[in-house]
């Protein structure tokens, strides 16, 4: 093989590798919510807090969103796999965006259903 064409071999794969990483789309959070983390969330399997259970979330959220991020990130416990065990790896920007939307969801369900709960009516 010439010098020349190993050369473009190694700029083509380079130029595609980085292309991969750039093109790839990011999922939002509520599709990576409702694609994986549901799974566990939505029914409280394996001990994981329903999205809708504000009193589950509380002592939780009262910790501050870092240590979500890093049970998101790293798993927790036996339970909670971390990032990289989901098929298709999550990107730092989708793990933030999925706790975030999850964390959106939790305490808009919270506030609305203490309106709903005190509502005489």
């Amino acid at each position: 093989m010439s010098l020349r064409y190993s050369i473009c071999y190694a700029v083509c794969i380079v130029g595609l590798s980085v292309c991969s990483a750039v093109c790839a789309k990011e999922r939002s959070g509520a599709e990576i919510y409702e694609n994986i983390c549901s799974n566990c969330h939505e029914n409280g399997d394996f001990d994981a807090p329903k999205l809708k259970d504000f009193s589950a979330w509380k002592p939780r959220l009262a910790k501050g969103k870092r240590v979500l991020y890093q049970s998101a990130f790293k798993g927790l416990g036996d339970n909670m796999p971390a990032r990289n065990e989901y098929e298709g790896h999550l990107s730092n920007r989708e793990i933030y965006d999925t706790v975030n939307y999850m964390v959106k969801k939790t305490v808009q369900y919270s506030s609305s259903h203490e309106l709903v709960a005190s509502n005489p009516n």
